[in-house]
């Protein structure tokens, strides 16, 4: 019986594990100006309707499991930034970072992103994209 409960309500710990992933930060390049990171993927608060249906959260998580890969890919060509600039996820990611940045500025360019892992005491930056991506528009 308990089972079938476990089958219809999902554990609300399969949310909670993604806690762990670096925080992404994305700025948009204009010269002359002082740089602001703003954070990107960040959580979206659960309330009880999200137990059946939850769009927004669904698409955060599909973009973390690209993330996810992104990171692997990072440790894979760590000592070749070329190669892992024209590696599918690290392009996929781009294109994320591009739509939300798009999304607080809807004429920005040109942009970079971060990662970085954050606890209470300090925040260390593990990852900083080398090149100015461009704003990718759907046609």
């Amino acid at each position: 019986m308990l089972s079938i409960l476990k089958l219809v309500f999902p554990s609300w710990d399969f949310f909670r594990r993604y806690e762990a992933f670096p925080v992404v930060y994305v700025t948009e390049v204009l010269p002359g100006n002082a740089t602001v990171w703003k954070p990107i993927l960040l959580p979206h608060a659960l309330k009880l309707r999200h137990l059946f249906y939850n769009p927004c959260e669904n698409l955060r998580l599909a973009k973390l499991n690209v993330l996810l890969a992104l990171i692997d890919e990072i440790n894979a060509w760590r000592g070749e930034p070329k190669k892992l600039r024209t590696t599918p996820y690290y392009q996929c990611f781009l294109r994320i970072c591009s739509q939300e940045v798009l999304i607080q500025n809807p004429n920005a360019k040109f942009f970079k992103f971060k990662l970085c892992h954050e606890n209470a005491e300090q925040s260390e930056d593990l990852f900083l994209s080398a090149e100015e991506g461009v704003i990718w528009r759907a046609l």
